[in-house]
């Protein structure tokens, strides 16, 4: 699925339908680590503390039609996020 103007103009995100898992490239990442990269016990809280300035940093100079594709992707059955920076949520 492309996402351009999110961070790159050639963003894309993968989706695998078989098992509902997003790699989702730099979208949804956040500063935080982990070894394994999982959420090993993060609040939603934490997480939201650690990608509010990540998404301020990357995503927040993108256009309001470029954040348009974020809806659609809400839409979808998503039971994992592999991002590419943070925690595989």
């Amino acid at each position: 699925m492309h996402t351009p103007g999110l961070h790159w103009p050639d963003n894309m995100v993968t989706w695998l339908a078989s098992e509902n898992i997003l790699f989702s490239n730099d979208l949804f990442g956040q500063y935080l680590a982990e070894e394994p990269p999982v959420n090993a016990g993060y609040s939603k809280e934490a997480i939201l503390k650690g990608a509010e300035p990540y998404f301020e940093r990357v995503f927040a100079p993108a256009s309001e039609s470029d954040k348009a594709i974020i809806a659609d992707i809400a839409a979808m059955p998503i039971q994992t996020v592999a991002t590419g920076h943070g925690l595989i949520l």
